[in-house]
């Protein structure tokens, strides 16, 4: 026992011996300062490099919600509602009951109908284009995408198009040019009336002086009518009023919104859509309608 304890102890003395500085060594004050500096800085940038990464991350988030936000007026998504819109808001009193998903497109006047649908009834698959005469998208869309869906798709039967008012309270013009088109589908007149509306809505939106636009693409006589019509007729907003109820109920928050309607169910595809990314959307629902 007694020589393992003088091993142990030798050991000990060699151990700390080995931790004593040798004679050589010298206390180097500057240097032991200097090394301290160089820890200190190098913790620094490591602290910096993480705050830029953090904010970096943070850039990027907010990015990605402003690009996921939905689109406003004058923007390529389409024009965006908004708050509620006036012509939907419910009167005080109880709760309303939500109404069931609808099935059908909201009755409106026989007569409006006719002019503002156009294609077969018998057609398998129903596009109702609820647009803002105001709205810069909804004009691109029928400068763009509108004559297509006729040529390809309500010419040959696939497709029956019908048209649903949806104006802003953002744009002060676009209940009235509603009204002139309505005013001219009751003189025979709709559809290029509607077209010259959206042709020239740079020009009338700035003081909504429709009248001269519209003068230009039908007769003096049919003119006169659209202007009595316009100023007297109280009816003209009837499908206006129609289809902002309907819009309601399909939840619309934007123009333009198309609501593809097959087989009793209703799909909405909000803002101006890829055309060739419509057409394939299309095909599919024409070749898929009546399967079920």
């Amino acid at each position: 026992m007694a020589k393992n304890e003088s091993n142990e102890g030798r050991w000990v003395d060699e151990r700390l011996a080995s931790l004593e500085p040798g004679a050589e060594w010298k206390p180097d004050p500057e240097r032991g300062l200097s090394r301290l500096h160089d820890r200190r800085r190098a913790a620094r940038r490591h602290t910096i490099e993480w705050v830029v990464a953090g904010m970096a991350g943070a850039a990027a988030c907010v990015a990605l919600v402003v690009t996921m936000s939905p689109g406003a007026c004058a923007r390529p998504l389409g024009c965006s509602a908004g708050g509620s819109h006036p012509a939907v808001q419910t009167s005080p009193g109880p709760a309303p009951v939500a109404p069931p998903p609808p099935q059908t497109p909201a009755p409106v006047p026989a007569a409006a109908v006719a002019f503002k649908q156009f294609g077969l009834p018998t057609a398998p698959v129903l596009c109702e284009i609820y647009t803002d005469y105001e709205c810069p998208s909804c004009a691109a869309l029928y400068r763009t995408v509108v004559p297509v869906l006729m040529e390809r798709y309500v010419a040959t039967g696939k497709v029956r198009l019908l048209h649903r008012d949806f104006p802003l309270p953002q744009h002060p013009y676009a209940r009235l040019a509603a009204r002139y088109a309505n005013a001219a589908g009751e003189t025979g007149h709709y559809e290029e009336v509607v077209n010259q509306i959206f042709r020239t809505q740079s020009t009338w939106a700035s003081d909504g002086d429709l009248s001269s636009q519209v003068a230009q693409v039908v007769s003096p006589e049919a003119m006169d009518k659209i202007r009595e019509l316009v100023a007297r007729d109280s009816h003209l907003d009837d499908t206006v009023m129609a289809d902002m109820s309907m819009a309601m109920r399909d939840q619309i928050r934007q123009t333009p919104t198309l609501v593809f309607v097959v087989d009793g169910k209703r799909q909405p595809l909000p803002g101006l859509p890829q055309l060739e990314m419509l057409e394939t959307y299309l095909d599919q629902l024409v070749a898929s309608a009546g399967r079920k």
